[in-house]
């Protein structure tokens, strides 16, 4: 089994292919994002003192009214590889609209400005607003509701809907309602329905944040054979957690649920704040796991003890830190992460897929709120009905925007792997173990990774 299939398939989620490319990536954390172009509202809050250098932000619009804001990379991709995008965002701080988008539009353009304010999330247009210039996809977190509604000079929808996730399709830049060949500009195409209402927006921005690993330096040294032991361990490690409840008396399965669900409902500031009972519930709930785990490791074969003290080995010898622990279940209920798949290399054979995976608080499992919505007919129609004119590169961004009322709309960490091996792009290689155990713990998709230069052919 490929090493990337390994670190997916641990993660839960979807697999990509082996030789998957890396087409861009961007934390955002830092005072200065490469070859990014930020327009309207759209800051980083590095660089403007908000946040410490390492501990930024993109911030898209403050809480303040009547905001878009507007970022993107220039740097145009392909578009037949299929697309797997990861990103981090928080939605917090005002008093609930409008939303964030990722957009994707035509590779040969380069904007000089978002769309519109309000409902239209930055990306459509509003009447007498034009929306985004190139637009190919707009993909809207919706926390107002407005996005999904036929409004404002926005076409087509199922009307006011809070906290969704919804998409609109391509647009020319106007304010027109129909393009050259009669097909609506940034026309409704589908939409999640009404998530959970903390699905999207928080009570505060997320403690997590994205920062440099000594680790990370460290692994990307090893060899090829010591990285997939190093997986390989992981990978025994997670089998014995996932199984371990199955060994919890039924006094414990309640007191491992009663500590889960105090933690899951809490922001990690509100967890340090616990009461003595509390924190004894917690303490408790961390003693049944780790006795657990203990005697689950202590039932493993030769062979699997053989690879984890092998690991182990080679951890202390490279000076690189403890990959697992089963301490340290307390989750931030304000993590908010999002997986897009669209899948372009399926164009040619008249399909579009496009999903969307959200993950909901640190731990959380992640849950697909758009399952393989096919947009070809309408992308299609759009551009005439005529294949050649579908934009053969691509260029990404996010948009944001407030109205009336406000949030502060964030993004750190955005990761773009093609779902099929682009040549002349670096391959995806494996997180470090640090890595993968809070990936595993329910940590980031989109931290620190590697990549291999590959051979342009």
């Amino acid at each position: 089994m490929g090493i990337i299939k390994v670190l997916l398939i641990l993660l839960g989620l979807p697999l990509v292919s082996p030789g998957a490319s890396v087409l861009l990536q961007e934390n955002f954390s830092g005072a200065k994002a490469a070859d990014w172009t930020l327009t309207n509202s759209a800051q980083l809050t590095a660089a403007t003192g908000i946040d410490a250098a390492g501990s930024g932000f993109l911030r898209l619009t403050s809480a303040q009214n009547n905001q878009v804001g507007f970022a993107f990379n220039n740097t145009a991709v392909p578009f037949g590889y299929g697309l797997d995008i990861q990103f981090r965002y928080s939605i917090w701080g005002g008093t609930g609209a409008d939303g964030l988008a990722l957009v994707l539009f035509d590779g040969s353009t380069t904007p000089n400005k978002g769309g519109a304010y309000g409902g239209s999330l930055g990306y459509a247009q509003r009447t007498g607003v034009a929306g985004l210039a190139g637009g190919v996809l707009g993909i809207g977190f919706d926390e107002f509701g407005n996005f999904a509604n036929p409004t404002e000079g926005r076409q087509g929808g199922l009307g006011f809907i809070k906290n969704t996730v919804t998409i609109r399709g391509p647009g020319d830049g106007t304010a027109n309602a129909k393009n050259i060949f009669d097909q609506f500009n940034y026309a409704y195409l589908t939409s999640s329905g009404a998530l959970g209402s903390k699905d999207l927006m928080t009570s505060s921005r997320s403690n997590l944040v994205l920062s440099g690993d000594d680790d990370a330096v460290k692994f990307s040294k090893l060899s090829e054979s010591q990285r997939e032991l190093l997986v390989r361990a992981e990978e025994i490690r997670t089998k014995v957690k996932s199984s371990s409840s199955s060994e919890a008396s039924a006094a414990q399965v309640a007191k491992l649920k009663a500590a889960e669900e105090y933690a899951s409902s809490k922001d990690r500031d509100e967890i340090e704040k616990v009461t003595s009972e509390q924190k004894k519930l917690l303490d408790e709930a961390d003693d049944i796991r780790e006795s657990i785990y203990q005697k689950k490791l202590d039932q493993l074969s030769g062979n699997d003890k053989e690879t984890l003290k092998k690991a182990e080995e080679l951890r202390q010898e490279k000076g690189l830190s403890d990959g697992w622990s089963s301490k340290g279940t307390y989750t931030d209920a304000n993590y908010r992460e999002a997986r897009i798949l669209v899948d372009t290399s399926q164009i040619p054979h008249g399909h579009l897929p496009v999903t969307v995976i959200l993950k909901v608080g640190q731990g959380a499992q992640a849950k697909t709120v758009i399952n393989n919505f096919d947009a070809y007919k309408q992308v299609l129609a759009y551009y005439g009905n005529d294949p050649s004119r579908i934009p053969k590169t691509l260029k990404f961004g996010f948009t944001g925007s407030t109205g009336g009322s406000t949030n502060n709309h964030e993004i750190q960490g955005l990761r773009i792997l093609s779902v099929d091996d682009a040549p002349g792009y670096e391959t995806a290689v494996p997180e470090p173990p640090s890595v993968q155990q809070s990936l595993l713990a329910g940590g980031l998709l989109i931290g620190t990774y590697f990549v291999r230069r590959r051979e342009q052919r």
